[in-house]
Parts: C-alpha cells; sequence; structure tokens
C-alpha cells in the first residue's frame, strides 16, 4: 500500500493556493502505475479527517497535526496521466486501491507542472 511520507504531507501546499500560479506549480508528489500508462503529479493536497461525524479536508497539514487528529485519507490536486490525460482532483484512497501503484522517489519535489503538461 503505498503511503505519504511526512517530509511529503509537510510539503504538499493546501488545495487552491496555487491557482494563480498558471502551470507554474510545483510538482510534490508523483504516483505511477508500474506495469500500466498511468501517472499522478500532485501539487497540492489536504489530509482528510473526521470531524463530527463528517469528513472534512478543509485543514492544512499543519493544522491538523496542531489539533492531534488522525489522517483518514487525502485529497490532492494534480495532473493524471492516462486514457484521458487531465488536470483534476484525486484521492489517495484511491491510488491505494490500485495493486502496483507506488511513488517515484527520485522524482523532483521542484518541478514545474507545466514540464509534464
Amino acid at each position: 500500500m503505498v503511503t505519504l511520507t511526512k517530509e511529503i504531507m509537510e510539503a504538499l501546499p493546501p488545495r487552491y493556493s496555487q491557482e494563480h500560479m498558471g502551470g507554474k506549480e510545483k510538482i510534490i508528489v508523483k504516483f505511477y502505475t508500474q506495469h500500466g500508462h498511468w501517472t499522478w503529479f500532485a501539487t497540492e493536497g489536504n489530509p482528510v479527517i473526521e470531524e463530527d461525524g463528517e469528513h472534512t479536508s478543509d485543514y492544512t497539514y499543519a493544522q491538523v497535526v496542531e489539533m492531534g487528529a488522525e489522517i483518514i485519507d487525502w485529497h490532492f490536486f494534480g495532473y493524471v496521466d492516462g486514457d484521458f490525460p487531465e488536470l483534476g482532483y484525486f484521492a489517495l484512497s484511491d491510488l491505494q486501491s490500485v495493486d502496483d501503484i507506488v511513488i517515484d522517489e527520485n522524482y523532483g519535489m521542484n518541478t514545474p507542472l507545466c514540464d509534464v503538461l
């Protein structure tokens, strides 16, 4: 099962925080299938916690750590390169349901999104 390191969680800017960057957003984490042709490039992300019986991703990683809440998932924004390449949202739990998904540990955290579009 693919999991995020503390370094990645701390580096992910909150969703919607880079809307003004016009393709110059930095890719923080790259996920890919080992035996397929799918790749997910995450530029932003928020942890998902349970609050008042509901799942919410309204907090940053630092806020969740400060609250002492348990992270149950992550919601990302980025570029998905697969059958129909697109910018969009995806969840870590969705990626974890794919058997051969891995994080590219050698992929630089400072690559601009426009370099892969």
